[in-house]
């Protein structure tokens, strides 16, 4: 195997609005890749690497995070905020000629196009709080020939808890929590 080259470039923007409650941060990069190692399993499942020639990686992530209510020790919703996170990965092949085809110009394999997650968390008196979480992946090429591929999916996440609680002065988070919820 040859070490993996490449030159990577990105740009980016925060903003910090409304006294930090509201908070933007955007990025796009761009990724070539020479020399790019893939992984690959041979008739026996054994899984070896190869050098698999070029890779262009360009994508753009983003995140937001809006308190929606301040924190206020007076009212039963102490305090709320919603979080979201989107990623674009536009993943694809240079150069790519292997024993089983050309795969230059597919997606790469195991590479989601978009990803977006949402969370909600609640805080409530006496230290009381839930969090929500969405996830939506888009469908994955299962193969260097992107003819098969897995399924876009949901995931959604549920954790209610109890925070600041004080044993043996070390604080300790006490929580259920429920995964995978749509399946």
């Amino acid at each position: 195997l040859q070490p993996e080259k490449g030159w990577k470039t990105e740009a980016g923007v925060r903003a910090n609005l409304m006294n930090g409650r509201f908070v933007r941060d955007a990025s796009v990069f761009r990724y070539r890749l020479t020399d790019g190692i893939l992984s690959r399993v041979n008739e026996s499942g054994d899984t070896y690497f190869v050098n698999a020639g070029a890779i262009r990686q360009i994508g753009v992530e983003a995140t937001f995070s809006w308190q929606i209510k301040p924190w206020d020790d007076h009212s039963f919703f102490r305090m709320i905020r919603w979080n979201a996170g989107y990623t674009y990965s536009g993943f694809k092949y240079g150069r790519y000629d292997s024993a089983t085809g050309d795969f230059t110009g597919n997606r790469v394999a195991g590479v989601p196009r978009h990803t977006l997650v949402n969370s909600l968390e609640c805080r409530f008196p006496h230290s009381f709080y839930l969090f929500l979480q969405s996830s939506r992946t888009g469908k994955i090429p299962l193969n260097d020939a992107n003819d098969e591929y897995a399924d876009p999916y949901n995931l959604v996440w549920v954790k209610l808890g109890l925070d600041r609680i004080r044993h043996r002065s070390r604080p300790v988070d006490l929580y259920t929590a429920l995964d995978n919820l749509p399946d």
